[in-house]
């Protein structure tokens, strides 16, 4: 026993704690060494700012998702490196995973237990199958195995990590500053990029939809849903702060961000708005009909002045016909794709190799030579769909049913008041609400940081939810139970009775 006891200490902290650094240390000095005598500066530099990463990775995991949320939205992968794009996209989320399971695999940290369930073995499945389908339908499958890995498993990373950290209220609260900073940021790019958009930097100089609001997005919709994400948990920190200067600043940017999604004169954005207002409505109803109330006034007087063109344009959006036989003639596309192959689709990546087969005149609406040409889905249900059928979908969406079953069993188990409380668990779940109703408008597979931000929300509401979970729910229903105390009681066992 005494043998054993030593041995698990060798290893523990003599070998896990100096040994592999020592070696990681020695081989990354030659490396850096050698890079040098090559000229390779850039690379060099690279490498020494990986060891003080990877250790601040290691004591504290969630950075890497803090990071990663600040930096994807200001770094269009149309005009940034191919190596920044590999580093805080491929390589940021799930090298943090991989630390952390590997602490927890040695017990190198203390870690609360986490149960991993049928929601997280529903995504193993579906990266399971949407590979074998890549596989299956492409001669060349590498580029879509990379589109795989990209779109789901670095979203899926961030909800798997978000599962085996747990965050706690302290946590959850460190996310509210870099979500204060990603609005802020966003709605002054954005009415940098709508009103004077030759100043703009390099960096930002992309393809955006006209003059509808998006930052540093090509398109309004991830634009508006980032906003969302962030503005719910400001609106969440400003009710917990005491009435001062801090509290009506963050109601401001709260306020400002909903007139930049107005502005994105996106109808799918504002109907997605309208679940999240009503929802707030009821959650901090005295706060939200004055703010409200302020803005209808407000509004209403801009709206004759300085605004009456956004107000002209936005009413145009609302009764414009071009648009809307577009997509009736590509979701009516998307549709005879699932009825021909609805079971496991016609392969991950594959929608657009497709889809114009499919393209016909649907009532008045014919399709146009763009449409065939290059149009593409605007529905990422049909995509999905489309793409891995009804296998691929139920696997793809189990989670958001599991885990509003489970917030629906736990929800008057959760604080009533505090910022780590049920209205929190709503707001995040507002989000989620926000996200699924905007993305029937785009294609969401363009837009990993919209996916990557949307399991995020849903790996934080399963955090919350499993803190309020007891082990008797996993149990037997108690209708069940009842039918076998009275009819079978010989077949209760220790483990289904209380």
């Amino acid at each position: 026993m005494n043998f054993e006891r030593k041995m698990r200490k060798l290893w523990n902290t003599d070998f896990l704690a100096s040994g592999i650094p020592l070696l990681l240390g020695g081989t990354l000095g030659l490396l850096v060494a050698f890079l040098i005598i090559r000229g390779a500066w850039v690379i060099a530099l690279g490498i020494l700012c990986i060891v003080p990463a990877g250790m601040l990775i290691n004591h504290y995991p969630l950075v890497a998702i803090i990071v990663w949320f600040v930096a994807m939205p200001f770094l269009p992968y149309e005009t940034v490196s191919s190596r920044v794009f590999w580093l805080v996209h491929r390589a940021l989320i799930p090298l943090a995973m991989g630390l952390a399971v590997l602490a927890r695999a040695l017990r190198i940290k203390k870690y609360r237990p986490v149960k991993m369930g049928w929601a997280e073995l529903s995504m193993v499945m579906y990266l399971v199958v949407a590979g074998v389908s890549v596989l299956l339908t492409r001669g060349d499958p590498l580029l879509y195995l990379y589109e795989l890995y990209d779109r789901m498993f670095v979203p899926f990373t961030a909800y798997w990590l978000i599962r085996i950290l747990r965050p706690g209220e302290q946590d959850m609260e460190r996310f509210v500053l870099p979500m204060l900073f990603v609005c802020i940021a966003e709605i002054l790019i954005g009415f940098w990029a709508r009103y004077i958009p030759q100043t703009l930097p390099a960096i930002w100089d992309i393809s955006r939809m006209g003059t509808r609001m998006s930052g540093t997005f090509t398109n309004p919709t991830p634009y508006a849903y980032t906003l969302a994400l962030c503005m719910l948990f400001i609106f969440q920190e400003a009710m917990n702060r005491k009435s001062g200067i801090v509290r009506w600043s963050l109601i401001l940017v709260f306020s400002l961000g909903l007139f930049c999604i107005f502005l994105t004169f996106t109808r799918g954005c504002w109907l997605a708005a309208t679940p999240v207002l009503l929802g707030l409505l009821i959650l901090y109803p005295r706060t939200m009909f004055a703010l409200l109330m302020t803005t209808i006034v407000v509004g209403g007087i801009l709206s004759t002045t300085i605004l009456a063109d956004e107000v002209q344009f936005a009413l145009e959006r609302l009764v414009v016909q071009e648009t809307v036989d577009s997509r009736i003639v590509l979701a009516h596309a998307g549709r005879q794709m699932f009825y021909a192959k609805p079971f496991l689709g016609w392969g991950f990546g594959n929608y657009d190799r497709y889809d114009w087969k499919f393209m016909e005149r649907v009532g008045n609406a014919a399709p146009t030579d763009w449409d065939i040409s290059k149009g593409t889905s605007h529905n990422t249900y049909l995509t999905i769909l489309a793409e891995t059928g009804i296998v691929g979908f139920f696997l793809q969406f189990f989670p958001v049913v599991w885990w509003l079953r489970w917030t629906i069993k736990v929800f008057p188990r959760l604080p009533r008041e505090g910022f780590w409380s049920r209205r929190l668990l709503v707001m995040i779940w507002l989000s989620v609400v926000f996200y699924l109703i905007a993305t029937q408008i785009i294609g969401a597979r363009f837009f990993w940081y919209s996916i990557g931000t949307w399991w995020f929300s849903l790996g934080l509401v399963a955090n919350m939810v499993q803190a309020y979970l007891r082990p008797e729910d996993f149990g037997l229903p108690n209708w069940v139970r009842l039918w076998l105390v009275n009819f079978a009681p010989n077949t209760i066992t220790d483990g289904f009775s209380r």
